[in-house]
């Protein structure tokens, strides 16, 4: 499960900001409602690392 906290100070993100992802992508923040959607991004990207190094991950008997 992600959760993330919408909130405004110093650390927010802000509109025309280039930030690089876990995945390597540099992105470009054209609304600053991405915060949430940049953290999910995150997330499922941990998971899809974690899966890879997984045994038998895209194997078929």
């Amino acid at each position: 499960m992600t959760m993330v906290r919408n909130s405004v100070g110093s650390e927010c993100y802000v509109a025309d900001e280039i930030i690089t992802s876990r995945a390597g992508v540099r992105i470009r923040i054209g609304n600053t409602d991405a915060e949430g959607r940049m953290a999910m991004a995150d997330v499922l990207c941990l998971m899809k690392e974690k899966a890879v190094k997984e045994v038998g991950v895209g194997r078929f008997p």
